[in-house]
Protein backbone atom coordinates (compact mmCIF):
# COMPACT_ATOMS: atom_id res chain seq x y z
CA UNK A 1 0.00 0.00 0.00
CA UNK A 2 1.47 3.32 -1.02
CA UNK A 3 1.62 6.30 1.31
CA UNK A 4 -1.05 8.09 -0.73
CA UNK A 5 -3.46 5.17 -0.42
CA UNK A 6 -2.77 4.93 3.31
CA UNK A 7 -3.64 8.61 3.74
CA UNK A 8 -6.88 8.11 1.78
CA UNK A 9 -7.84 5.20 4.06
CA UNK A 10 -7.11 7.33 7.13
CA UNK A 11 -9.28 10.13 5.72
CA UNK A 12 -12.13 7.66 5.20
CA UNK A 13 -11.74 6.48 8.78
CA UNK A 14 -11.83 10.06 10.06
CA UNK A 15 -14.97 10.75 8.03
CA UNK A 16 -16.65 7.69 9.52
CA UNK A 17 -15.67 8.65 13.06
CA UNK A 18 -16.85 12.23 12.57
CA UNK A 19 -20.25 11.03 11.34
CA UNK A 20 -20.46 8.63 14.30
CA UNK A 21 -19.69 11.37 16.82
CA UNK A 22 -22.17 13.74 15.18
CA UNK A 23 -24.85 11.05 15.33
CA UNK A 24 -24.14 10.51 19.03
CA UNK A 25 -24.25 14.26 19.65
CA UNK A 26 -27.61 14.61 17.92
CA UNK A 27 -28.89 11.59 19.84
CA UNK A 28 -27.94 13.19 23.16
CA UNK A 29 -29.52 16.47 22.12
CA UNK A 30 -32.72 14.67 21.11
CA UNK A 31 -32.76 12.78 24.41
CA UNK A 32 -32.31 16.07 26.24
CA UNK A 33 -35.11 17.74 24.32
CA UNK A 34 -37.53 14.90 24.99
CA UNK A 35 -36.68 14.35 28.66
CA UNK A 36 -35.65 17.75 29.98
CA UNK A 37 -38.52 17.85 32.48
CA UNK A 38 -37.37 14.62 34.14
CA UNK A 39 -33.72 15.58 34.51
CA UNK A 40 -32.01 15.24 37.84
CA UNK A 41 -28.76 17.00 38.62
CA UNK A 42 -26.75 13.86 37.82
CA UNK A 43 -28.50 13.38 34.48
CA UNK A 44 -28.00 17.01 33.51
CA UNK A 45 -24.32 16.91 34.42
CA UNK A 46 -23.89 13.66 32.49
CA UNK A 47 -25.50 15.16 29.40
CA UNK A 48 -23.37 18.30 29.59
CA UNK A 49 -20.20 16.23 30.09
CA UNK A 50 -21.09 13.95 27.17
CA UNK A 51 -21.73 16.95 24.91
CA UNK A 52 -18.36 18.49 25.80
CA UNK A 53 -16.56 15.18 25.24
CA UNK A 54 -18.21 14.68 21.86
CA UNK A 55 -17.49 18.23 20.75
CA UNK A 56 -13.89 17.83 21.89
CA UNK A 57 -13.63 14.60 19.93
CA UNK A 58 -15.05 16.30 16.85
CA UNK A 59 -12.53 19.11 17.13
CA UNK A 60 -9.63 16.67 17.46
CA UNK A 61 -10.84 14.57 14.53
CA UNK A 62 -11.39 17.64 12.37
CA UNK A 63 -7.82 18.81 13.05
CA UNK A 64 -6.43 15.37 12.23
CA UNK A 65 -8.56 15.23 9.09
CA UNK A 66 -7.23 18.61 7.95
CA UNK A 67 -3.66 17.54 8.69
CA UNK A 68 -4.01 14.34 6.67
CA UNK A 69 -5.72 16.22 3.86
CA UNK A 70 -2.75 18.60 3.70
CA UNK A 71 -0.42 15.57 3.65
CA UNK A 72 -2.39 14.14 0.74
CA UNK A 73 -2.05 17.41 -1.16
CA UNK A 74 1.72 17.34 -0.59
CA UNK A 75 1.90 13.80 -2.00
CA UNK A 76 0.50 14.94 -5.35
Amino acid sequence: MSRKEKIKVELDLFKTLIVTLLTALFGILAFSALNYQNFTLITALSVVLAIFVLIGGLIILAKQFKKQLNNLEKED
